[in-house]
């Protein structure tokens, strides 16, 4: 991800997850901070992204998505297991993530990628709903 693909990328979240990380904290992210790794998915626009977050050995999915319109077509699966190959290079031993309860396309990729469920977190959600904390051995 450049500073030139953030307003993109928070008008995308915001159609998607109804909220977003929002403009200055992804400009921090990706010119300040050193754990940070983000990358979108381009296909003559751009139609998805990951961030991530190395430190030392843990590994965290900070957020994903693939717009509408290009799911239903493997590149989730493929961005995120790109993803994965990043944290195995930084040598991240366990992997993290959080993910609505009720995200069930997600929930299965996940799972499909090694991920299993570690936790609830109770109306972590600005809209109540509860997260569901995922957990990857590398």
């Amino acid at each position: 991800m450049i500073l030139a693909d953030i307003d993109k990328v928070v008008e995308q979240e915001e159609l998607i997850f109804g909220s977003s990380l929002g403009k200055e904290m992804l400009k921090n992210e990706i010119t300040s901070n050193k754990y940070a790794h983000y990358y979108v998915l381009e296909e003559d626009n751009i139609i998805g992204y990951i961030g991530l977050s190395c430190t030392y050995e843990v590994g965290q999915v900070n957020n994903f998505y693939i717009i509408p319109e290009y799911q239903q077509r493997k590149l989730g699966e493929k961005l995120l297991r790109f993803a994965l190959a990043v944290f195995l290079k930084k040598k991240v031993s366990t992997v993290t993530l959080e993910v609505k309860d009720n995200n069930l396309k997600a929930i299965k990729l996940y799972q499909k990628c090694g991920f299993k469920q570690e936790h609830i977190r109770k109306k972590y959600y600005k809209d109540g709903r509860n997260a569901i904390l995922m957990l990857k051995k590398m």
